[in-house]
């Protein structure tokens, strides 16, 4: 069994893809590059203290982030 893992992509998505999450984080004061957002889901990892800004940003939005909503589990047997 592996470790269960954070779809990144599923979550820059769900903040209508990566130029429209960097827009929305600009506008919120945090500074993060389009690269590093692709990054993110290239590895499909986001830095826990970038999943607390994130989940900020949507509780602000009045769209809480449920993060069990993106948690893959690979279950290999």
């Amino acid at each position: 069994m592996t470790a269960p893992r954070i779809d990144a992509k599923a979550i820059v998505n769900r903040f209508g893809g990566r130029i429209e999450l960097w827009r929305r984080l600009e506008a919120n004061g945090h500074h993060v590059s389009v690269k590093t957002i692709e990054k993110w889901m290239e590895r499909s990892s986001i830095p826990s203290s970038r999943l607390l800004v994130l989940m900020d940003l949507a509780k602000k939005e009045k769209k809480p982030l449920v993060l069990d909503d993106y948690i893959v589990r690979d279950f290999a047997s």
